[in-house]
């Protein structure tokens, strides 16, 4: 009898936040991130981190 090791894939989880921490915002809050990072064994993260910036009317001229 012939055993094969199972290949596992992990669940894809989209995280679509306004609260990541990243390069632009680093100072944004960290639960996101923890998350992340306490269950990275068991799901496969996509973060896309949302930012936004207000303009005024001179910089839209």
């Amino acid at each position: 009898m012939r055993t094969t090791k199972a290949t596992c894939v992990k669940p894809a989880i989209l995280h679509v936040s306004g609260e990541f921490p990243d390069s632009f915002q680093t100072v944004k809050t960290p639960v996101i991130r923890r998350l992340i990072d306490l269950s990275a064994d068991v799901f496969d993260h996509n973060v896309v981190s949302l930012n936004r910036e207000t303009f005024s009317k001179v910089q839209l001229c």
